[in-house]
């Protein structure tokens, strides 16, 4: 579904064109199903980060996940984000901290991911990672 109107609400840029809001006062992210933004990606752990708002900014907190959270390539345990800050999670699954649309390009389309307020088990996303393949080693 396009996201069309003027959401204002901080989010995360996934894949160039997908949006998560950060809406809720505490997002947790990882593989789990009991996640608000799950990642279906095994490098992922479980419970892997979690995006805290605290006076109006928002800390990233890694929750003590095997691949590590990374924010501009700088492996953290927990950071404050900027705009524009790269977060990378077991340092391959990408996404990008905005706090408004300004500075993406104007023809730029997002989709929404997870826009949901309820506090159900409905309000979870799951994003879908392409498979990667390597090629079998020859003996």
């Amino acid at each position: 579904m396009s996201e069309e109107n003027s959401h204002e609400s901080p989010f995360l840029l996934i894949e160039n064109d997908q949006v998560f809001y950060l809406e809720k006062e505490e997002t947790n992210i990882g593989r789990g199903n009991h996640n608000d933004l799950i990642i279906l990606d095994v490098q992922v752990s479980r419970t892997h980060a979690k995006i805290k708002e605290v006076n109006q900014r928002f800390l990233l907190m890694d929750l003590g996940s095997s691949g590590g959270t990374y924010v501009n390539d700088t492996r953290v345990e927990q950071k404050i984000l900027l705009p524009d800050d790269t977060i990378l999670l077991s340092g391959s699954y990408k996404m990008v901290f905005m706090q408004d649309r300004s500075n993406l390009p104007p023809d730029t389309k997002l989709y929404s991911v997870g826009i949901s307020q309820e506090k159900s088990s409905l309000s979870t996303t799951s994003i879908k990672i392409p498979t990667v393949s390597f090629p079998e080693d020859e003996d």
